[in-house]
């Protein structure tokens, strides 16, 4: 069986719109055996990301690190649904009256939100309190891994905690200029300090109301113990990537 066979072509949710050298349309190959344990030998957090890289046919030499999230998890979904199917077992808790079960979702039919054509970076926007116009760029893999090494690290050398850092890293590396004057990430950190909670709180609604792209995962189930409906938000499982086969 040729190699072709083994082969899906997908379209990224952000058109690659945002990208240099990524275009909207990957080519990616199944999973083998020989990518698989680099998910099952693997003790740092950025085995999702080897495999795709390691599964991306086309365009050649992608650097994941580039991608922006939203991507990289339609890219992971996609990789799933190629190589084992797209029926998968996702277990719920009603928070009505506690009932475990599991039920069966399938990935495909994920709705996929794509950027509009003609979203730019940097997102500007003013802040309701303080007045003040903000630049924001889309953070991408590259971004997150950085901002969780700088946490990790400060935590350890001041007694920090690592999370609450992180959180006030992620804000700040967002900010790219302030009222039209760009700034460095100590300038944009003493920034987001400062911000009343009106104005942070604005700061990650604005995103979410602008940047509405990628895979909803959540799953709405209406519960057999009560029949309560509720939502059941996407979790990764160990059969993710080792399904059972009925």
């Amino acid at each position: 069986m040729s190699a072709s066979k083994y082969e899906t072509t997908v379209n990224l949710p952000s058109k690659g719109l945002l990208y240099e050298d990524i275009p909207e349309e990957i080519t990616l190959r199944a999973i083998t055996t020989n990518d698989e344990k680099m998910l099952y030998g693997s003790t740092s957090g950025n085995a999702f990301s080897k495999v795709i890289k390691s599964c991306i046919v086309s365009p050649e030499n992608v650097d994941v690190g580039d991608l922006l999230p939203f991507d990289e998890q339609f890219l992971m979904l996609k990789l799933r649904t190629h190589t084992y199917g797209s029926n998968y077992d996702v277990q719920g808790v009603c928070p009505n009256c506690g009932h475990k079960h599991v039920f069966e979702v399938n990935l495909d039919e994920f709705p996929v939100f794509t950027l509009d054509d003609n979203f730019k970076e940097p997102l500007e926007f003013t802040l309701p309190q303080c007045g003040q116009k903000v630049s924001v760029r889309l953070l991408r893999n590259r971004d997150y891994d950085s901002i969780r090494n700088q946490a990790k690290k400060i935590a350890k050398h001041t007694g920090a905690n690592a999370k609450e850092l992180e959180y006030m890293y992620r804000m700040a590396r967002y900010i790219k200029a302030i009222d039209d004057k760009a700034v460095d990430e100590g300038a944009a950190q003493h920034f987001v300090e400062t911000l009343t909670g009106r104005d942070s709180a604005y700061f990650w609604w604005k995103l979410d109301e602008e940047v509405k792209c990628g895979v909803d995962t959540t799953s709405e189930v209406v519960c057999p113990e009560c029949g309560e409906e509720y939502e059941v938000p996407f979790a990764i499982t160990s059969e993710f990537f080792r399904p059972k086969f009925k």
